[in-house]
């Protein structure tokens, strides 16, 4: 009966160690994989902005060179007349690269970050400050 009993407890003893072992290695696992999407989120975070901040390096100043057109063009009373005659004219004489917008900024990294589990319990203070770094972006 006394060795039945030691059995019983040693037993007991590497079940409780098994199961903390397990729970332990869970929890490391977890960590190891919530670390890999964060270092993931953001590299794509990274690189939606370096794209984002491409496509303003082109556009910017090509929007600014239609608002000094247009500018000069008020100007000119034949271009007034001929907008007044044609809509059209205005594209013709101040658009030169096709569309007035092009690419857009885009923004679908940050929107699929936002409701990622690991910025989901991010501090409220800190999601805004981020979320306006990445409106001051795009």
């Amino acid at each position: 009966m006394k060795t039945s009993v030691k059995e019983h407890i040693r037993q007991l003893v590497l079940i409780v160690f098994s199961v903390v072992l397990g729970i332990f290695l869970s929890e490391r696992i977890e960590e190891n994989q919530q670390a890999r999407e964060a270092q993931l989120l953001l590299s794509r975070l990274q690189s939606e902005i370096k794209d984002n901040q491409k496509l303003l390096e082109y556009w910017v100043p090509y929007h600014q060179a239609i608002v000094d057109r247009l500018d000069s063009l008020m100007d000119q009373d034949s271009f007034v007349q001929a907008f007044i005659a044609d809509q059209s004219a205005l594209f013709e004489q101040v658009l030169t690269r096709g569309n007035l917008m092009g690419d857009a900024p885009a923004g679908d990294a940050w929107d699929i970050a936002k409701s990622h589990p690991l910025i989901v319990h991010f501090d409220y203070d800190a999601l805004l400050i981020l979320s306006i770094m990445t409106l001051s972006q795009n």
